[in-house]
């Protein structure tokens, strides 16, 4: 199908910088947050400042280290939103569209998601102390 790009290639498609480019400027820059990323905290997923440390190609995934907790992990570019990239690209639309997706098949009982341009609870997603049920 001509134009449709695989969102699990995600990494490769035309961006404002490479791969290379953007581990290159991250490294340059140590000791500081690159970028927000999911961190799983307290029964939920929160946007959370990293430092990108590297690019495993074998894993095609980015290594980011959670500014607050020191922890490492492997991340794939789509859970990876760079301070510096433009701000009103498509693949902020994306991002949107693909934690929406991943929204919509968590069923009632499943930890809250905030996508980082929420600032409360998805209304799919149970409010935390709602004794009501």
């Amino acid at each position: 199908m001509p134009g449709v790009k695989v969102l699990t290639r995600y990494d490769t498609w035309d961006e404002d910088r490479t791969i290379e480019q953007w581990v290159e400027y991250c490294q340059a820059r140590t000791g500081q947050a690159h970028a927000l990323s999911p961190v799983y905290q307290g029964y939920e997923y929160c946007w959370k400042p990293v430092e990108v440390l590297s690019y495993d190609h074998k894993e095609r995934k980015y290594r980011v280290k959670v500014v607050a907790t020191g922890q490492e992990k492997l991340v794939t570019r789509l859970s990876l939103l760079f301070f510096d990239e433009d701000q009103t690209s498509s693949r902020r639309e994306l991002t949107s569209a693909s934690t929406d997706k991943k929204l919509s098949k968590l069923s009632s009982g499943s930890p809250t998601l905030l996508t980082p341009f929420q600032q409360t609870p998805s209304p799919l997603s149970p409010k935390r102390g709602d004794s009501t049920s």
